[in-house]
């Protein structure tokens, strides 16, 4: 019965632990720069003889950003919310661990 019991802790302890790392690793892109540039090695030469049209704010052809709402989508808050749920779990069940640890049992 006690290796059950131990089994079954290790299983919630590692799954947890995959939710935590899985949030922190999600913490850690949300604080990189928005803009990714990459470098071409050789630069690429147009050839072509061609006239480009111009484009203007007030010309047919013109197109606008789209707009950015400034809140998450429910499902991303829903997310956010269930992965400080596991990280705070997580952090209780190391507590508890270490506790019965400490305890010598």
């Amino acid at each position: 019965m006690k290796w059950l019991a131990g089994g079954l802790i290790v299983v919630i302890v590692f799954v947890t632990g995959a939710f935590y790392g899985i949030d922190k690793t999600n913490e850690k892109l949300d604080d990189r720069p928005a803009v990714v540039t990459t470098q071409k090695s050789e630069p690429e030469v147009d050839h072509r003889v061609e006239e480009q049209p111009t484009t203007s704010p007030g010309s047919n052809d013109f197109c606008a950003p789209p707009k950015l709402d400034a809140k998450a989508p429910w499902i991303s808050q829903l997310a956010g919310g269930m992965g400080e749920g596991v990280a705070s779990s997580f952090n209780g069940v190391i507590v508890v661990l270490s506790e019965i640890i400490q305890a010598g049992e």
